[in-house]
């Protein structure tokens, strides 16, 4: 290792240099070879190991700090295990031979930074040796060498691990530099290896770098980032890293990675110890990468992630600016279509010119991107403070959009003529999140779709209050069944006699603030969220613990309840077992549970939903099909899936004297239904002509509001009670 380089390590680690001091002063006694009585009161104390050698390099004298970091107990101990020539200290015998010629020609040598084996007590170490030749003062023969250790490890350690010092010290890549600033704020290069200057095609051979020339060659755009790190590094006393681009002398422009370890000295100096590489080409790679991961592949627009971070900035610049920005959400549509007649070709084809024309009637600074399939967003900046003349401005691209796609798209001998459908929102620095503005863009586009397509709308706040209130429900359903707020409601099912026979167990949810909530208003968001499959056992759980207690009552230990079954709970493969143990466990007649599938439940998986009704029917519970009347079940699949009875869909007993195909539809699934000896109950009884002609028509059980709403459980026993003392006085009376 050459001079130069070992000045590098020394100068990267920040290694101790006190060692001249005291050679000066060992100096100044005028030692002699033998005499260690003499040398004894100073060296005894010093701090720095002490070391006495031979002209052939064999230990003859040390004091107990060079014994300590040798790791032996006396220096009677170090001479008796050292045996042999010095050249066995250095881990890298090239060093000894180093060490040997500047003394030879110099007579002395400083900071002479080496890894050292101490032997079996410390191992290997790193030292800071500084050592002279010694000559007799009255002949000027030289007669030993004495020298100092620092023991610098710690500091390595500190530094760079082991395996890399070893490689800095061989071969250090880039370039070392050690940067200062004094405590009144100027900055000053105090050492600059050959390697820094070299990446900078510096062509002067100065140790020190003039920082304003270095300054210069920075990238005009990136200068006040690097001012920033390397303040940030200085008020925290963290790790300098930063990347930043350069011309260099040459004129060859480059990408530096800069990191360097910053030390406080106690006048309030901070020196920078550090290394300069070259990451032009991995910088490249970076690039290429970022492009893949901000860009989609087919039509080369940002996606998703890149149109996040764009809008996240574009927010805080509407606060910064107080004004206002716009998106614009769009859809193709029929684009399913497209790809299915034409196929993923001509889909693509269309997708990637939908993109040029996009790009073509926004405006320069816009930001077009493609989130997903066949929805693009184009984000409008900077649209001044008036939120009308933004709204404006925002509504003109959206009419510039419509007109763009609905020109044919031509590729040779195909034409293929599309139209979109766009969800338009102005918002300003208040504006909550990017999930937010995405999502309300989203349902005014969506809105767009219900009704007609080829259009755009503006997302109107009524919305916003309605998609909160929504995102409300779908985060506190969560936590709805561990915070009790689930509660069942009895409405109650009456025979042709008027008795009670039972009820249907309805769910609601008492929420905390929006206080208490019927099934559509959040069963809907639990099948989205995937909690149907929970709340429908908790339904069941609670419906089993309600039959467990009427049993135990001879007013309700006939009554029936049911229960409604959603198709993920249905069709889950454990729902059958689940249920058997339940039943099981709670010991109740199976018989007077009673499971209302829907016919859209059962259509999901028709042979499936067969063989699991009639698996079902083994645990004895009675199944009856909910709503019949809206789905397309045939007198077949009736019979094949073993049911108890059919619930005729309320809107059609609602309906029926008003419209005379609800009152056919009706009367044929009463027939049907006697035809096939299942029980039948109509649902939404609000008036006595609709019983009426249900009684006439046949049907067995009646639900509805002629009878009574849903009840508390409490309030439901208590009508079956009195319901029941009123046909036993009735029964008397007759």
């Amino acid at each position: 290792m050459d001079g130069q380089a070992v000045l590098i390590v020394v100068l990267l680690l920040g290694a101790v240099a006190a060692g001249g001091t005291i050679l000066f002063c060992l100096k100044q006694m005028r030692v002699n070879n033998v005499d260690r009585q003499r040398l004894s009161d100073v060296i005894s104390n010093l701090s720095e190991g002490y070391y006495i050698t031979t002209m052939d390099g064999v230990l003859i004298g040390s004091n107990p700090a060079m014994v300590a970091i040798c790791g032996d107990l006396s220096e009677k101990d170090l001479l008796d295990r050292v045996v042999g020539n010095a050249g066995d200290w250095y881990v890298d015998q090239s060093r000894h031979a180093e060490f040997k010629a500047r003394l030879a020609e110099y007579g002395k040598i400083e900071n002479f930074v080496s890894e050292v084996d101490t032997g079996p007590l410390r191992g290997k170490i790193w030292i800071s040796e500084n050592a002279r030749l010694v000559r007799d003062p009255k002949t000027g023969k030289a007669t030993h060498y004495e020298g100092t250790v620092v023991d610098i490890t710690d500091t390595v350690k500190r530094s760079e691990e082991e395996g890399r010092l070893r490689k800095l010290a061989s071969h250090v890549p880039g370039g070392l530099f050690q940067l200062e600033r004094k405590p009144g704020g100027g900055f000053e290069v105090i050492f600059s290896s050959s390697g820094f200057r070299e990446l900078l095609d510096h062509r002067q051979n100065v140790a020190k770098f003039d920082i304003e020339h270095f300054l210069s060659l920075i990238h005009p755009n990136d200068l006040l980032a690097y001012s920033q790190s390397l303040r940030n590094s200085r008020l925290k006393l963290e790790v300098w890293a930063h990347s930043f681009q350069v011309v260099t002398d040459g004129g060859k422009p480059k990408w530096l990675k800069v990191q360097a370890t910053p030390e406080l000295k106690s006048d309030g100096t901070v020196i920078w110890h550090g290394y300069l590489q070259d990451v032009t080409s991995s910088k490249a790679d970076e690039d290429n990468i970022r492009a893949l991961a901000f860009n989609d592949p087919l039509t080369k627009l940002p996606n998703r992630r890149y149109l996040a971070d764009r809008l996240q900035q574009t927010i805080a610049a509407c606060g910064r600016r107080n004004d206002h920005a716009a998106v614009l959400f769009i859809d193709i549509d029929s684009f399913k279509q497209l790809n299915d007649t034409h196929g993923h070709d001509a889909g693509d084809r269309v997708l990637v010119e939908m993109a040029r024309r996009l790009t073509h009637v926004s405006r320069k600074n816009d930001t077009v991107a493609r989130l997903a399939g066949d929805e693009f967003v184009v984000l409008m900046d900077d649209l001044g403070r008036d939120w009308l003349s933004a709204k404006q401005n925002a509504e003109g691209i959206a009419e510039k959009v419509l007109a763009a796609i609905r020109k044919p798209f031509r590729f040779g001998e195909e034409e293929h003529r599309v139209t979109c459908s766009i969800g338009v929102i102005t918002f300003d620095g208040k504006a909550k999140s990017v999930d937010d503005i995405l999502k309300f863009a989203d349902t005014a586009m969506y809105n767009v779709k219900k009704s007609g397509r080829n259009a755009y709308q503006l997302f109107e706040e009524g919305e916003h209050l309605e998609t909160e209130s929504h995102a409300q429900i779908a985060r506190d359903l969560k936590n709805a069944i561990a915070r009790d707020e689930l509660v069942l409601r009895f409405q109650p099912q009456v025979n042709r006699d008027g008795a009670i026979v039972g009820a249907e167990a309805l769910i609601r949810w008492n929420h905390p603030s929006l206080g208490l909530l019927t099934p559509d208003m959040f069963m809907p968001i639990a099948e989205q969220n995937g909690q149907i499959r929970e709340i429908g056992k908790w339904v069941l759980d609670t419906a089993t613990l309600v039959l467990v207690e009427w049993q135990k009552s001879h007013a309700t230990s006939h009554m029936q309840l049911a229960v409604n079954i959603s198709a993920q709970q249905f069709l889950s493969k454990d729902f059958v077992r689940e249920l058997r143990a339940l039943i099981k466990a709670r010991q109740i007649p199976s018989k007077l549970l009673t499971l209302e599938f829907t016919e859209q439940v059962i259509s999901k998986n028709r042979d499936n939903s067969v063989k699991l009704m009639q698996s079902l029917k083994t645990t004895g519970v009675r199944l009856s099909l909910d709503d019949f009347g809206t789905g397309f079940s045939s007198l077949g699949h009736l019979k094949e899936m073993a049911l108890d009875e059919v619930k005729i869909d309320g809107k059609f007993v609602k309906d029926m004297q008003s419209r005379p195909k609800d009152m056919a539809l009706v009367r044929s699934i009463l027939a049907m239904s006697q035809a096939l000896g299942l029980t039948t109950v109509a649902e939404h009884v609000e008036i006595q002509s609709q019983e009426n002609f249900l009684m006439e028509h046949g049907c067995d059980v009646f639900q509805g509001y002629l009878y009574s709403g849903a009840m508390t459980l409490s309030d439901f026993e208590s009508s079956v009670v009195k319901n029941a003392s009123a046909h036993e006085t009735f029964a008397k009376v007759a």
